[in-house]
């Protein structure tokens, strides 16, 4: 509003101007209340939408000698877990989260203990997007949501059936693949409150990895089946908002393990091959190639691109890196030596964890170690751009 007339309201006025600045203070009185009144919506809308994190009760004097075995020295990494259970690491929003058989633990980038969260699962997974986590129980069909700051979520699968596999989204939406009485498996959609927004039945194959659309209008299930001995996978592209929106894609002689939804692009990586489909409304074409050899490890992005480890073909001890985009072709071949634990693609760029070492793709294709120490892990995870290594019993930056 202007200056001049703000300051013409709070000026001593005849009675004649303090009648017509009555009018006009009114009209802006009810402009300023209808904003107030926007603004208030807003936030408490915002207020009502925000991520609550739950008290959480598993933090007690009970549980002290569990937590007691989580330590960060003064320098920060490595951290250390004296229990040696360490499943798994993931990361996002600049913080690591360490999957223990009991214990998760919040980790910030310098190496302090941020939160912990105890629990009871039999055989816990982890699976994480960029603002979310999930927690699920392979026997049991309990699950925990979690972000940066705590647990927002604790609930059970819509039919109390054992997960077989999730998938979170960054709405915090998440995809579940559970066992079920009258099918082969049950694909559900719940929101971060644990309420049910879709659910489909498989009749023939089990659901066994998992991806969805940002905007969660569309999940991405790849099953596995058998027919007459033979193994072949399944891919189904579920449109949430009609029951009749179901597209079917095959892959013979092939066991899925990682599905990717890039767009229109379905990309099923699987033990022998990786095939690309794209979807234009009924028509669907196919890209697939062969992998030289027998897999031995994989990743894929978010962006649809995945590295595939092999051993190199008339060799000893050689393994061939081979790098595909989105559109199966492929961005480049490398090679290296040694014994490969984990691998982690972004993009075109690909990190291997050896049993001694750390390496990072050249633009050749060829791989240089990062780091100057000798270096014994299982895993590797990206945090804010810098590599982490991590075994049973601790995590520490690769420096």
């Amino acid at each position: 509003m202007d200056k001049k007339k703000n300051k013409g309201q709070v000026k001593p006025f005849d009675g004649k101007k303090k009648k017509r600045k009555s009018r006009r203070s009114s009209r802006y009185a009810l402009v300023g209340a209808v904003v107030l009144t926007a603004v208030l919506i807003i936030l408490g809308a915002a207020v009502f939408s925000a991520d609550r994190v739950i008290d959480d009760g598993s933090v007690s004097s009970e549980n002290s000698e569990l937590l007691s075995t989580v330590s960060s020295n003064e320098m920060g990494f490595p951290v250390t877990f004296s229990n040696n259970d360490i499943i798994r690491v993931e990361s996002f929003s600049s913080r690591l989260f360490v999957l223990g058989k009991k214990i998760l633990t919040c980790v910030s980038d310098r190496g302090a203990v941020k939160y912990n969260h105890i629990f009871t699962f039999t055989n816990p997974d982890m699976t994480v997007s960029e603002n979310y986590g999930l927690v699920y129980d392979r026997a049991s069909c309990r699950y925990f949501i979690f972000n940066e700051k705590g647990i927002i979520y604790e609930g059970e699968s819509e039919n109390k059936k054992h997960i077989i596999t999730a998938k979170i989204n960054n709405r915090g939406d998440v995809a579940l693949v559970t066992k079920s009485d009258d099918s082969a498996c049950r694909v559900s959609l719940v929101d971060k409150k644990g309420r049910v927004l879709y659910i489909w039945a498989c009749a023939n194959e089990y659901g066994v990895c998992l991806d969805m659309s940002e905007d969660s209008r569309e999940i991405l299930c790849g099953t596995i089946g058998s027919l007459e001995g033979s193994v072949y996978s399944k891919l189904y592209l579920l449109g949430i908002y009609s029951d009749s929106d179901v597209k079917e894609m095959t892959v013979e002689d092939n066991a899925v393990v990682d599905v990717r939804l890039s767009g229109r692009r379905v990309i099923a990586t699987c033990n022998g091959a990786r095939v690309v489909f794209t979807v234009r409304g009924s028509e669907i074409t196919e890209e697939k190639v062969t992998y030289p050899s027998k897999i031995i490890a994989l990743h894929s992005d978010k962006s649809g691109n995945t590295a595939v480890v092999t051993n190199k073909v008339g060799s000893f001890g050689t393994n061939e890196i081979t790098v595909y985009n989105k559109n199966n072709a492929i961005s480049y071949v490398g090679f290296t030596d040694g014994e490969i634990v984990d691998v982690i693609c972004r993009g075109k760029r690909v990190y291997l964890l050896t049993d001694s070492a750390i390496y990072e793709s050249c633009s050749d294709g060829s791989f240089s170690s990062v780091g100057t120490k000798e270096i014994s892990g299982e895993g590797l995870v990206i945090c804010k751009s810098r590599l982490y290594y991590y075994s049973k019993g601790h995590i520490d930056i690769n420096s």
